[in-house]
């Protein structure tokens, strides 16, 4: 994409702004979740004019949210509340204690604390109310939804401008208003778009919900994402056959046929999942399998993981061998593993980035790593522990056992294998948390329902 069209492009996406504001009014919610999902077009500010600029963004927009949510931090409504804080409180201890351990620069530091870690627990607070507010979860809902609708509309937008410059992979980055400088938002937001999609439904869906979810696909496609090809049929899948207390077998069998044209379709569409690299290859699951093998493990096929050959730091799945290999992340003393090697080299990307040259960090490294290995670096097991601990915890808000247990796995999948964005991104934790507690309230009705007929 040529840099006029990147004008052209981030001038329809400040329009954008302009009319999700439109669309749902402005007042604290709305300023504070719009702005979180048009970060992109300050990243893209700062690129072009000056790196403050992004800095000061994630700056005021900490400050606002903090400004906003103080209270309610402060006023625990359920006891589950004092175990968020609690499990904050102590990975919180542990951060500043490999602060004090290591050092850093401290506003980087600050920055990695407040936006990288805390704002999940600072939204946590925040939409919390949904759970005794079903108007105001509804209203959060539609914020959303218009949001993600503008974020196909921008994918679009960008799909045309690269149909005119034939320059995907310089564009991989751009996701929609939500990101100017990594792509790893187009992995994750179709999927958490589409389970949050289900619940603000309730699982009753019409022909025009399916369109409406198959075109949250659109914001992967138009940054050239594999794993939504895979997970985003998989997780709708497991929606429909488990996400809901009676499991019936007919409607299993009802949806398949969707689940497999998706996957299908979305492979003929990836030029790397198809023998001839190209849009609208052949498709052929000997040839996926093998490039995920490939991708993940530096192997073809499974068989070759039990090997004695195999090398356990080749590719993103080399991150789950590190947590019973920690001298393998260098991390050789009792304080390294205990606490690990500090975030500032990490955040600032002394050797580059992280996931990509961790041989630049003296790791025995081959290929992309997933960002597990990159926590367990930075905090050792204390802290990687403790931040998985607080993910879990905050998940398992809801009494709906189904959807937690899905959206644990694709957290797990996406921390082990890739960016750790699920519940630490932003962008994705505000569709979560609204998720959680929106599926919170349909159990609670559906239970007083269920007791009303008894």
């Amino acid at each position: 994409m040529s840099e006029s069209l990147k004008i052209y492009y981030y001038v329809l996406v400040f329009i954008g702004m302009i009319y999700a504001f439109y669309k749902v009014g402005i007042n604290k919610s709305s300023f504070l979740i719009v702005m979180i999902y048009w970060a992109g077009l300050f990243e893209y500010l700062g690129d072009i004019i000056d790196p403050f600029i992004t800095n000061l963004y994630k700056i005021l927009i900490v400050m606002i949210a903090i400004s906003f949510t103080w209270k309610r931090i402060l006023h625990n409504k359920t006891n589950y509340d004092y175990k968020v804080n609690f499990i904050f409180v102590l990975f919180s201890i542990l951060f500043w204690v490999s602060y004090y351990l290591y050092g850093g620069d401290i506003i980087t530091i600050l920055s990695q604390y407040l936006y990288k870690f805390s704002f999940v627990f600072i939204l946590y607070h925040y939409l919390k109310e949904i759970e005794f507010d079903r108007q105001k979860g509804l209203y959060i809902g539609k914020i959303i939804l218009t949001i993600l609708f503008i974020q196909i509309l921008l994918s679009l937008i960008k799909l045309s401008f690269i149909g005119h410059t034939n320059d995907i992979g310089v564009v991989e980055k751009i996701v929609g208003s939500m990101s100017a400088g990594g792509a790893g938002l187009a992995v994750v937001i179709p999927v958490i778009a589409l389970i949050f999609y289900w619940v603000l439904k309730d699982g009753q869906l019409k022909i025009k919900d399916w369109f409406i979810i198959i075109s949250f696909i659109i914001i992967a496609f138009a940054s050239a994402k594999r794993q939504p090809i895979i997970f985003f049929p998989l997780i709708l899948f497991l929606l429909v056959a488990f996400a809901k207390k009676r499991i019936k077998l007919l409607s299993i069998l009802k949806y398949i046929p969707i689940v497999i044209i998706l996957f299908i379709v979305g492979a003929k569409l990836n030029p790397s999942f198809n023998p001839e690299n190209k849009v609208w290859g052949s498709f052929d699951i000997d040839f996926i399998s093998e490039y995920g093998f490939r991708y993940y493990f530096g192997e073809s096929d499974i068989s070759s993981l039990s090997s004695s050959g195999f090398d356990t730091g080749i590719g993103r799945g080399a991150a789950i061998f590190y947590f019973y290999q920690p001298e393998r992340l260098n991390l050789n003393s009792v304080k390294e593993i205990l606490f690990g090697k500090g975030r500032y080299y990490v955040a600032v990307a002394q050797g580059g980035r992280f996931t990509t040259f961790a041989s630049n960090y003296g790791i025995f490294q081959s290929g992309l790593m997933g960002e597990a290995g990159a926590i367990l670096y930075s905090f050792g097991y204390l802290g990687t522990t403790l931040l998985m601990i607080l993910a879990f915890v905050i998940i398992n808000k809801t009494r709906n056992n189904h959807i937690v247990a899905i959206i644990i796995f694709y957290y797990l999948w996406d921390f082990l294998f890739y960016y750790n964005q699920v519940v630490y991104s932003t962008q994705s934790a505000v569709i979560v948390l609204c998720t959680i507690f929106l599926a919170q309230i349909n159990t609670s009705s559906n239970n007083r329902l269920s007791n009303s007929k008894r």
